[in-house]
């Protein structure tokens, strides 16, 4: 420690503390950027996630016409439960600022009565009370931080190209796919509700087969662990070998290794036929592709280093650019 202070301070002088530290902070809002990029704007990544959770359902027995069906419902339901919701905050948030009165106060408490009714009987409420929507994403915030790198280097290419024209730059925002344009909202929301409709159906699945059906409660928590939980923090060592892209994504794969080892204990005929599909159709996405056995190599990274080759990934630029590969 003390060798490095002396070495930072040869080129930085009383100011080598701060330095390291706008260093680091920038080098790990790169490799936030770029996992944004990997996790959201990368459509095959949400595909290949959507495969994987089916796949995993098959293993534990659902057959394909209960996911496709189990899958549309809880999609309807939870919009419709994220736009009641949303409704019903506005107009509560309205009337205790008291900015509506009269006849309009009295619609909107009409109103708030069916919202509150339409969430009560909404099938997504039981597991969504539950904690079983997450709107976490593995080292992904959605959230822009107006005092980032990245919002003042936002804010000074705004400065600096007020002169475009407003179509020119939303062309560039599409795709670059900024936080704010439509493409990014609707990646990133079905990314957030990809692991909800697969937990869902494996719910309805355990809570009404014929067979052995399992009580609510613990259908629940087979459904918390059969898909990985993004709430639960890693070890502070290990988060920040994340953050600085030294590792990548450690929760699931760390955590997916328990359920793997459940499903080949528990369903061994099932899994020789997963492992045997793997084998004939290696470019398909399966949980398989989870095991450790795959990931087994020098675990660590170039941290930011993979951001120039991660904006490829980005679908509109990948999409763009396909013709000249």
């Amino acid at each position: 420690e003390g060798l490095f202070a002396d070495f930072v301070e040869v080129f930085f002088g009383k100011k080598a503390a701060l330095r390291v530290a706008q260093a680091e902070d920038v080098w790990q809002e790169l490799v936030r950027l770029t996992k944004d990029i990997l996790v959201i704007k990368n459509l095959f990544t949400l595909l290949g996630n959507v495969s994987s959770n089916v796949s995993l359902l098959l293993w534990m027995g659902v057959s394909p016409k209960d996911i496709i069906k189990q899958h549309s419902t809880a999609i309807r339901g939870l919009i419709n439960y994220q736009r009641d919701r949303k409704e019903l905050s506005r107009l509560q948030r309205s009337i205790s600022m008291g900015t509506v009165s009269g006849p309009v106060l009295v619609e909107a408490q009409n109103r708030i009565v069916e919202l509150e009714d339409a969430i009560a009987r909404n099938p997504m409420k039981e597991l969504i009370d539950a904690g079983l929507f997450q709107t976490i994403v593995e080292d992904v915030d959605n959230d822009d931080d107006r005092f980032s790198y990245t919002s003042r280097l936002s804010q000074f290419m705004e400065g600096k190209t007020q002169w475009l024209p407003d179509e020119v730059k939303s062309v560039g925002k599409t795709l670059l796919m900024t936080h704010d344009t439509p493409a990014y909202k609707l990646l990133s929301q079905a990314t957030s509700m990809s692991d909800f409709v697969a937990r869902y159906t494996l719910h309805q699945h355990m809570t009404t087969r014929k067979v052995n059906p399992l009580g609510t409660r613990e259908s629940i928590q087979l459904a918390v662990d059969a898909f990985v939980n993004y709430d639960i923090p890693s070890h502070r060592s290990l988060q920040y070998l994340n953050d600085m892209g030294l590792v990548w994504f450690t929760k699931y794969y760390i955590r997916i290794q328990k359920v793997l080892m459940h499903l080949y204990r528990d369903n061994p005929g099932r899994s020789i036929a997963m492992v045997t599909l793997e084998n004939l159709f290696p470019g398909l996405s399966t949980i398989v592709d989870s095991g450790f056995w795959n990931r087994i190599g020098n675990p660590f990274s170039v941290g930011f280093l993979k951001f120039p080759e991660a904006v490829d990934e980005i679908i509109f630029i990948k999409t763009l650019l396909s013709p000249f590969k």
